[in-house]
């Protein structure tokens, strides 16, 4: 079998700070499997995004989006057997497609998990290096690239199954819910996506605020933003056990993992109570 995969990737500003449009495509056309098309879904991008993308074989349209829309988009003219969504802050190792495949071909499966581990966009000798703390968070199946849900899907197991729009954060696991109600065959590979971040404190401070920001409009579904809060937080027991075994076993980082923890929750509480207190509605993409 050899299934015709849509590569599906939201873009805005894709080429300024650790996001690299140009870093991800290249790596998706640089897989050794080829049945493969690419779909850019730009959000009217100010930098040169689109130069960049034009260099390559993309599908690229632009449409006034979140990123849940442009993923519905990508849904609706994708001709492809098989769906991957990806971000333009991500790097696939050259032989995943491939992986995936071998996967389809041994056993039915209609989706796979792909484990994502963080990289370093930029050296940083600190202290506290966020990227190598979000790993440990990883490492314990926590954070918002350790959710073990799919990011590789069957067509028909889609169905008519859209992300919810108008949300920022978590509409990937919110997705993943509603297409487990079908019930479906999942597998997972050893190869891992990497996941691009800055690894400073500041940058850890930012991200945390927008995110908090963003799950104010997470909360318009109820039941399913306290599933995402306890996969993604140190309030799953499983979890914060996970992460205290990890941690002792590395003595030195018990410290300056606590600081780091203490500045991402915090600042997530501070981005989510200044939303409910002064709501901004946008459509960029965070």
């Amino acid at each position: 079998m050899k299934p015709f995969i849509s590569v599906i990737i939201p873009s805005y500003n894709s080429m300024r700070g650790n996001e690299c449009i140009d870093r991800l495509i290249s790596s998706v056309v640089g897989q050794t499997y080829k049945n493969v098309e690419i779909i850019v879904i730009d959000n009217f991008s100010a930098d040169n995004t689109r130069e960049v993308c034009k260099r390559y074989p993309v599908r690229f349209f632009d449409l006034r989006s979140t990123i849940s829309m442009a993923r519905n988009y990508g849904l609706d003219i994708a001709k492809g057997d098989y769906i991957i969504f990806l971000d333009s802050d991500q790097a696939l190792p050259r032989t995943l497609f491939q992986e995936l495949v071998d996967l389809l071909n041994c056993r039915p499966v209609d989706c796979i998990i792909i484990r994502i581990l963080c990289a370093e966009h930029k050296s940083h000798r600190s202290f506290i290096n966020s990227v190598l703390m979000h790993n440990i968070e990883v490492s314990a199946g926590i954070g918002t690239t350790g959710t073990s849900c799919p990011i590789f899907y069957s067509r028909h197991i889609i169905g008519e199954v859209r992300f919810p729009e108008h949300i920022q954060l978590g509409e990937d696991f919110l997705f993943w819910l509603r297409v487990a109600k079908k019930m479906p065959k999942v597998g997972k590979i050893k190869q891992r996506i990497y996941h691009y971040e800055e690894p400073s404190i500041r940058c850890l401070i930012a991200r945390s605020w927008t995110y908090g920001k963003s799950f104010r409009g997470t909360q318009k579904y109820f039941l399913d933003s306290l599933h995402f809060l306890n996969h993604i937080s140190i309030f799953n027991i499983r979890c914060l056990t996970g992460i205290i075994l990890t941690v002792l076993s590395r003595p030195k980082v018990i410290y300056p993992f606590f600081i780091y923890l203490s500045f991402k929750y915090l600042a997530f509480l501070l981005g989510y109570l200044i939303e409910m207190l002064w709501p901004i509605t946008t459509l960029e993409n965070p």
